[in-house]
């Protein structure tokens, strides 16, 4: 299993879409984490954080003010942040029921 990984999803051609980006791109690099830029959502993004021990996901979310941070548990809030097809929890949750180990 690979270590750990801060991935930013977004699109840096959409305005504020991309701020995860500039997040990841002010982030230090550190041994043992790798910094996974990604337009994935859903089970392509889940599909590709199996194998991770641990995953924080960086994302823009427009009903919150500019600057405003906020750290959302993937089981209190990742069902809701997606609107493309499954959430990230539903997926994560799907591959662990068909026995992948999941971060």
């Amino acid at each position: 299993m690979r270590a750990k990984a801060v991935v930013a999803l977004g699109n840096p051609d959409r305005v504020d879409d991309g701020v995860a980006l500039r997040v990841l791109s002010l982030l230090s690099p550190a041994q043992g984490v790798e910094f996974l830029p990604s337009l994935k959502t859903g089970m392509d993004l889940a599909l590709s954080l199996l194998g991770y021990e641990k995953v924080l996901v960086v994302d823009a979310d427009p009903a919150l003010p500019p600057g405003e941070v906020r750290l959302v548990p993937l089981a209190a809030g990742a069902r809701r942040t997606f609107v493309h097809g499954l959430g990230l929890a539903e997926s994560l949750e799907l591959l662990r029921g068909a026995g992948f180990a999941v971060p």
